[in-house]
């Protein structure tokens, strides 16, 4: 499923990849990495690095900026399912 946030980010891409009248393909190529990564961006199902926003961004000879003028981060953006610490998983418990 879609999320709005990533979808909002993806539209700007997709915009200033259409007028710079570059196919996904030729976008993925530029900015080193794939046409189908690009199209998951698009489309809002893939989230990216900070540097693969800096490499799409030089790629279309536009600031990174552009891509989050007027989008607004939703509710549950940030919120990541917590992960248990790796360290206290390897020490032993009480009664161990």
């Amino acid at each position: 499923m879609p999320n709005p946030f990533y979808q909002a980010i993806g539209s700007k891409i997709r915009a200033a990849r259409e007028r710079a009248c570059l196919s996904q393909d030729e976008l993925a190529e530029k900015a080193g990495t794939n046409g189908a990564f690009l199209g998951r961006v698009e489309r809002g199902l893939q989230n990216m690095s900070l540097m693969t926003i800096g490499r799409l961004a030089v790629a279309l000879g536009v600031a990174p900026s552009l891509f989050f003028e007027g989008v607004v981060p939703q509710p549950d953006v940030g919120e990541r399912p917590r992960r248990r610490n790796a360290r206290a998983a390897r020490e032993p418990t009480d009664g161990e």
